[in-house]
């Protein structure tokens, strides 16, 4: 019999914050990134993991998608270090366009990567 795995609804994804300018996880990051990798471990082979990172507004604009990226790239490059196979993860990168917080742009909580869980039919 197989382990019960808890599963996220998507309005339950792992947090990971940055700070201002910086794609360097913070230890509580690394603690978030470290639960996903775990459950998508105990998932299996039809774990998939979408990596969505994101720019606040104060952020300049003018680097903004490539730290966004370079932020997905980090969480996503520890998922990989931790056992999740590279092809079972997406990396998305939004700068200031999608921000988690909507009433402000400038808000920190934007300046993180989402981490969904879902599974491959």
């Amino acid at each position: 019999m197989s382990p019960v795995v808890e599963a996220l609804s998507p309005e339950d994804p792992f947090v990971v914050c940055f700070d201002v300018g910086s794609r360097v996880l913070k230890p509580s990051g690394g603690q978030q990134i470290e639960k996903a990798a775990a459950q998508a471990n105990r998932i299996g082979p039809r774990a998939r993991l979408s990596v969505e990172a994101r720019t606040d507004g104060t952020e300049a604009r003018s680097y903004s998608i490539d730290l966004s990226a370079d932020r997905g790239s980090a969480v996503k490059e520890r998922l990989v270090i931790l056992g999740v196979p590279l092809k079972h993860i997406q990396v998305q990168a939004f700068a200031d366009s999608r921000p988690l917080s909507e009433s402000n742009r400038d808000d920190p909580q934007n300046r993180c990567a989402t981490i969904w869980l879902s599974f491959a039919p």
